[in-house]
């Protein structure tokens, strides 16, 4: 597969997920404004919404979405998630200090030396891994987005209290479910669920090679500690008076 059709389906997945996900919840509220389209405020909200889809693409709206992803995974995923048993092995071996980002960095630039049929298997878990996650997140946001196109807060002529005054109501029961509702419930919280158990499998695949990566580069010496020191500053290392043993 050519690196341009790659990314195509990469952003393209989680995209069209997000918008179908919006159109189905959305989708009695976008029927009651076809019905009613002959009422000017509806012409415009309809005209928006699909200017909306047509402009940006299945592909453009997932690069959207994998960014807010990206910030997701990157910033507010606790560290301990994040291939801690493959620093914890470069800790040890090459002495550095106990900080996530010098040691992503560091274990970045040591993965690299392993050979190739390790890195290009462990890039394409790598790459499922954060389009499964794109995607998951596509569900939950294309579930929100969908809902507040459905109680009308992007019609252009709600107010901001009618919005919240809209918000607020339905606070006060249980709102009436039709079958299209629970059918809809139903596929996105299938789909949820089947979306983060293949995250978490791929996730603890790719975390797997990463520790078989860097097994292979300590075990072959291929980077020793004594080169390791010579090529990253002083304050990637705990302070000692040798270097680390290195099997």
């Amino acid at each position: 597969m050519s690196e341009r059709t790659f990314f195509t389906i990469r952003y393209a997945l989680p995209g069209y997920t997000f918008i179908l996900i919006t159109i189905l919840v959305a989708y009695p509220k976008l029927m009651d404004l076809f019905f009613q389209i002959r009422i000017p405020q509806n012409v415009e909200f309809i005209a928006a919404f699909l200017a909306f889809f047509s402009l940006l693409g299945g592909g453009a709206i997932g690069f959207l979405v994998s960014q807010v992803w990206y910030l997701i995974y990157n910033w507010i995923l606790p560290a301990k998630y994040k291939l801690n048993k493959a620093r914890k092995l470069l800790e040890d071996a090459y002495g550095l200090i106990d900080n996530f980002n010098r040691q992503t960095i560091f274990l970045d630039y040591v993965v690299h030396h392993s050979n190739k049929e390790i890195l290009t298997y462990m890039q394409r878990r790598f790459d499922l891994l954060h389009t499964l996650g794109s995607t998951l997140f596509a569900i939950f946001f294309g579930s929100l987005f969908g809902f507040l196109v459905r109680i009308d807060c992007f019609r252009t002529d709600i107010t901001l209290e009618k919005a919240i005054n809209s918000l607020s109501s339905l606070k006060l029961g249980m709102p009436e479910l039709t079958t299209f509702d629970l059918g809809a419930i139903f596929i996105i919280v299938l789909f949820s669920i089947l979306f983060f158990f293949s995250f978490m499998y791929v996730r603890k695949e790719h975390a797997m090679m990463v520790e078989v990566a860097v097994q292979n580069v300590i075990v072959s010496g291929i980077f020793p500690p004594s080169k390791a020191r010579r090529v990253f500053t002083k304050d990637y290392f705990r302070k000692r008076t040798h270097i680390p043993k290195f099997v």
